[in-house]
């Protein structure tokens, strides 16, 4: 698992967050669901 992708990933939804926190919502969750399929 590539954490250096998932940590910037991160940092990237929080700066959209704070301008539209249902898209981030939904992107979480295909993350999410992509993270269980490499597992």
């Amino acid at each position: 698992m590539p954490f250096h992708f998932v940590f910037y990933v991160a940092m990237q939804y929080r700066h959209v967050e704070m301008t539209n926190p249902i898209s981030v919502s939904h992107t979480s969750h295909s993350i999410y669901e992509y993270h269980h399929a490499l597992m």
